[in-house]
């Protein structure tokens, strides 16, 4: 049965979809060519079925807040800017570097972390806007990252065709898995966060198995902290 049918506008490609977690809102993405200024994300309200809002964006990766009060985009001249979706006014902005891949809010809020083109992540303290890492490490572009469950693992997935997962506490790695033989795209921690799914969606299906993996224990990223 459809429940509902969001209208699409011409000559655009449709980005992401993405549900709040408190399943109030569904965020589509809309990309045109070029891609600035027209590009948008849309805003629904799920109850009503009416659009509330329209963010100009430059890049599809969007992250809602783990309360759905905060949305996350990717904006002009390397940024990337937070809205509140209650009043769908921006917050502030966040100094980025190049081609952001990927967002993800830490479990509490508390963090921003940004995949990025040129190699690295960087992670924000949200509320007060502050770079607090920069983490490197991998030779490729980042184009996925996930935060564990309990927050203290942070993985990162690499057109290097490797993941990395890095201590929260620190920001050191803890580990890197083993060639996974194609670029890394798709990260997601199993609810409970003994497991990571790891995947790609660069060519063709049969050199691009989704795999799992089993995430660092707290005896291993307590190890890494002491290595370092």
């Amino acid at each position: 049965e459809c429940m509902a049918t969001l209208p699409h506008e011409k000559n655009e490609k449709l980005g992401r979809v993405l549900f709040s977690p408190d399943q109030r809102w569904l965020l589509s993405t809309h990309l045109t060519r070029p891609l600035a200024p027209a590009s948008e994300a849309r805003l629904w309200n799920l109850a009503t079925r009416q659009r509330v809002a329209r963010f100009p964006i430059v890049a599809a990766p969007t992250a809602f807040s783990p309360d759905s009060t905060m949305l996350a985009t990717v904006g002009t001249n390397r940024t990337l800017q937070l809205w509140d979706l209650a009043t769908q006014r921006e917050i502030r902005t966040l100094k980025a570097g190049g081609g952001q891949r990927a967002l993800a809010f830490s479990p509490d809020g508390k963090l921003l972390a940004s995949g990025e083109g040129v190699f690295v992540t960087r992670v924000w303290e949200v509320a007060s806007g502050n770079e607090i890492a920069l983490i490197s490490g991998h030779v490729g572009g980042i184009f996925d990252v996930a935060f564990s469950p309990d927050g203290k693992t942070l993985a990162t997935g690499s057109t290097d065709d490797t993941v990395k997962f890095w201590n929260t506490a620190i920001w050191q790695e803890v580990m890197t898995l083993p060639d996974y033989g194609k670029n890394v795209s798709r990260l997601i921690f199993s609810p409970d966060g003994s497991a990571l799914a790891v995947g790609s969606s660069f060519g063709d299906d049969e050199r691009a198995p989704v795999q799992l993996w089993r995430a660092p224990s707290l005896a291993d990223i307590d190890a890494a902290g002491q290595r370092n």
